[in-house]
């Protein structure tokens, strides 16, 4: 028998669903690279460990900042220098993304966050024009075609190494 050790914590998107609807409705591939890149960045604050008392709990990400927005928005936002986007720690148990301007002093109240390498994401396509390739027409879905996803309620879960 070959089983794994429970590892933890688990984290939560609080406001996964929001973006998903709003920003997943036209963009869902970079949608999700963006949700990926939101749990790598998470990982740094909170860590994945084999402590039993860890594998048991769950951190609650607020994306709040990001829950409006699409996905085209969140990336020109940060390539452009309007916003940035950065990782608070609030608690053992939870944090929230805060956006800043680039532009001036990161605030005091972001000290010790992490901020989200979205640029990272244009490495391996050229965001912008993957929507529009004739490969990415085919692969794609929209959250219509996920049976009950825009009625869906719940807070977006997802367990990330």
């Amino acid at each position: 028998q070959n089983q794994q050790k429970q590892r933890g914590p688990a984290i939560l998107l609080y406001y996964g669903p929001a973006l998903m609807q709003k920003a997943g409705s036209a963009d869902p591939y970079n949608t999700m690279r963006i949700i990926a890149e939101i749990f790598r960045t998470a990982r740094q604050l909170w860590p994945l460990s084999e402590d039993q008392q860890l594998a048991d709990q769950t951190t609650i990400l607020r994306i709040d900042a990001l829950k409006e927005l699409s996905a085209q928005e969140i990336l020109d936002n940060h390539s452009q220098g309007k916003s940035h986007y950065a990782i608070l720690r609030n608690g053992q148990k939870d944090g929230q993304i805060r956006s800043f301007s680039p532009a001036k002093e990161k605030p005091k109240e972001l000290d010790g966050s992490v901020n989200i390498d979205f640029d990272s994401l244009r490495d391996v396509f050229s965001w912008k024009n993957h929507a529009t390739s004739s490969f990415y027409k085919a692969a794609s879905f929209t959250t219509k075609s996920l049976p009950n996803f825009t009625t869906f309620s719940k807070p977006f879960v997802a367990f990330v190494h």
